[in-house]
């Protein structure tokens, strides 16, 4: 079995735990940039979502130039579909 054991001079052994500090503390800045990060890309879906979402979906007749072909459905007529055809219900 080979001797594992290492000396380290007083000044290599500061060095080295300095080097774990620095270590630990850069492990807790790149924990907190993740959640910064994670809480931007939240944001960016919900402006998204805010901008393309359904309500963003309805458009007027206008601005597809389709003024002069708009259509109203009747107010008085129901489509019912019992599973094999659809039937017009007049009201």
């Amino acid at each position: 079995m080979p001797n594992d054991t290492v000396t380290l001079s007083a000044e290599e052994y500061q060095a080295l735990i300095a080097a774990h500090a620095e270590r630990d503390a850069l492990r807790g800045e790149l924990r907190l940039v993740t959640a910064e990060r994670d809480l931007a890309e939240e944001r960016l879906r919900a402006y998204k979502r805010e901008l393309f979402g359904a309500s963003s979906e309805t458009r007027d007749a206008d601005q597809l130039g389709l003024s002069c072909c708009s259509y109203t459905p009747s107010p008085r007529r129901l489509m019912t579909f019992d599973g094999s055809r659809f039937s017009t219900l007049s009201m």
